[in-house]
């Protein structure tokens, strides 16, 4: 049938339009290695890629535990699939402008075409060089401080290794020779045992080149390289840091085969002077209402080297908060710092501690009942088990007559999404309660590249079996948080602790 003004020729001119609308394709320039670990121009078996063009994919998600077949990741989410000189990619994050994916091992070095097929169609050939190995280590844009680019590296206790205050909303302080930290990184190369790109890590390994990490000229100890366990296509290198000069600018290069790395990257170094100790901590008031502030004092032997001097504090009590570290400034021999304490339901001794260098000092503090306020009642803990495919922390407390509600959760490592988040308004019915109203100027959420985003909204909702009143139970809930980085949602059961 025809229709009038529509001729056969034109509504084939349209549908030749909408086919050629909708098909794939790369943009000129649109592949590099992953942005986060240096952005280069070529690839390696094994490394992660970034892949930018349009009609790429009809949805935007990242791979999940469901997408994955025991420990083997997926080459295709939604439709979309990647393959690289004719064998199929590892897809973990797809998106009309974007995809991720790693690049299998057994691709071949030289020039090789990428193509990206959906529904609707595949790209044609993207040619790229790949090389035996392209190694980066994690630095992102969010780590480049006036200029100068950080590399990721964690202390143990989560904390990163930058000048304190250098990234805003990250905790970090100064490294200190000594200090063991560790550093990610993408397309390093072969290890042993073999795990083969797509795969989950199962057991430690090492790399089988060569691999050397210096802090300007001086090499660094590095008591593991290899792939992260748990994790897919990223590499770990747990580094014990050298004695190198106090710098907030220390270069830091490596060697791969002989081969130096491309990456121009700095790390933090405080080194202590064995002349410089804390010798005295004093507290003004040593005794203080529960809610109340106190001044901490500490003071150095010496005045403090070029770069200053870092010190460690600690509280043994939750009742006294305070920064993990204070600075004293080079030239100086004392630095000052807040201490915050809680509404207590009897009275509390918190032990102040400050390091440094091995030297430390200590002072008293005891926290205080209010009189006439009300009492610190039911504080109770839910976690889920370690074997849960989720970690879930939640916390509340009854302070002042208001209840205060936080909940930590995480995402296993294949996405490895963290989210930290307080709640202002609390709602109980029976033997459930709700936490809504995120406070975003204290909830966080971070992802496996370093990146970092405030919590914008979530809820959690948690039924207690049997109620409160015991001392312990089985707790079951939902939760959900959101962020420009994702969401992190799901049920939960765990068990509960109340006192």
């Amino acid at each position: 049938m025809f229709y009038k003004g529509v001729s056969w020729l034109g509504l084939a001119a349209l549908f030749s339009a909408s086919l050629s609308a909708q098909q794939p394709s790369i943009k000129s320039g649109g592949v590099i290695s992953a942005g986060a670990f240096g952005a280069f121009s070529a690839i390696a078996p094994g490394s992660w890629i970034e892949i930018y063009g349009s009609n790429l994919a009809g949805n935007t998600r990242s791979w999940s535990s469901a997408d994955f077949s025991g420990v083997n990741a997926p080459t295709s989410l939604d439709g979309t699939s990647v393959t690289i000189g004719g064998q199929k990619a590892f897809v973990d994050y797809i998106s009309p402008g974007q995809v991720n994916a790693q690049v299998p091992s057994t691709v071949g070095s030289g020039s090789q075409g990428i193509v990206v097929a959906t529904a609707t169609g595949a790209t044609v050939p993207y040619t790229i060089t790949v090389n035996a190995v392209e190694p980066g280590f994690l630095a992102p844009p969010s780590f480049k401080v006036a200029g100068n680019q950080y590399v990721v590296a964690l202390f143990s206790d989560g904390a990163y290794v930058l000048p304190p205050g250098a990234v805003a909303g990250v905790t970090s302080r100064r490294a200190q020779p000594g200090d063991t930290i560790t550093l990610y990184g993408v397309g390093f190369g072969p290890v042993a045992p073999n795990t083969p790109a797509g795969q989950i890590v199962q057991q430690n390994n090492a790399l089988t080149l060569p691999f050397k990490l210096s802090f300007g000229s001086t090499n660094a100890p590095v008591t593991y390289d290899g792939l992260a366990p748990s994790a897919v296509g990223l590499y770990q290198f747990n580094v014990t840091v050298p004695s190198v000069s106090s710098s907030d600018l220390v270069p830091l290069t490596f060697t791969l085969n002989g081969a130096n790395g491309s990456q121009t990257l700095y790390i933090a170094v405080q080194n202590s002077t064995a002349s410089v100790a804390v010798s005295s901590l004093t507290l003004s008031p040593s005794s203080v209402d529960g809610g109340g502030t106190v001044q901490g004092t500490l003071t150095l032997s010496a005045p403090a080297p070029s770069g200053g001097v870092v010190v460690a504090l600690s509280s043994s009590s939750g009742s006294a908060t305070m920064p993990t570290t204070v600075t004293v400034p080079a030239g100086s021999v004392a630095a000052s710092f807040t201490i915050a304490t809680a509404a207590v339901s009897s009275n509390q001794t918190a032990t102040i501690t400050a390091s440094y260098a091995g030297s430390s000092a200590q002072a008293m503090l005891t926290v205080t009942v209010p009189s006439g306020f009300p009492q610190f009642s039911t504080l109770l803990s839910i976690s889920t088990p370690a074997s849960a495919p989720i970690y879930i922390g939640i916390s509340l407390s009854k302070i002042l007559g208001n209840y205060h509600c936080a909940l930590q959760a995480g995402l296993p490592p294949l996405t490895s999404l963290t989210g930290l988040a307080s709640f202002s308004t609390f709602a109980m019915s029976d033997l459930s309660f709700t936490c809504t109203g995120v406070d975003i100027t204290a909830s966080t959420m971070f992802d496996k590249l370093g990146n970092m985003a405030q919590i914008t909204s979530g809820s959690l909702s948690v039924t207690l079996t049997p109620e409160v009143v015991s001392t312990s139970g089985t707790a079951t809930g939902t939760y959900d948080l959101v962020s420009t980085l994702g969401t992190i949602s799901g049920s939960f059961s765990g068990t509960y602790t109340a006192k």
